[in-house]
């Protein structure tokens, strides 16, 4: 009985130590469909109910926050940093900075972001 407990409990830690790193894997996928301008992945990754903040402070929902994640120039180089992911139950989160540089490597500018995702099924979405 101990050791099935046991097992149970290792089975359900390995489970929420992977899920970070889901966020974090997210993310990755995320960046790569702003540069690629790959709006099929955004719009399945973003929650229909989502509400956002840009960093002009303009508010905007799902299709909004896609246009305008697709629509950036490619003389842009996008990366994210210090990033960091936490996971409560259904509820996860992902802080971390944006930036942008020129072609040439300067930074033309920085964005702080948090994004807050709900497992629905067996999907991360953000919402």
């Amino acid at each position: 009985m101990i050791r099935s407990l046991t097992l149970c409990l290792l089975l359900v830690q390995t489970a929420y130590a992977q899920e970070p790193e889901q966020l974090l894997a997210l993310e990755d996928k995320h960046l790569a469909a702003m540069v690629s301008s790959d709006s099929a992945f955004l719009r399945s990754v973003y929650d229909d109910s989502f509400h956002g903040v840009l960093a002009t402070g303009q508010t905007v929902d799902k299709t909004k926050a896609v246009e305008f994640l697709t629509s950036s120039s490619p003389h842009i180089q996008w990366a994210i940093i210090e990033v960091k992911a936490k996971v409560a139950g259904s509820v996860g989160w992902t802080v971390g900075k944006l930036v942008s540089k020129s072609k040439s490597g300067s930074i033309i500018g920085q964005t702080r972001f948090l994004r807050i995702y709900h497992m629905q099924g067996n999907a991360w979405r953000i919402i």
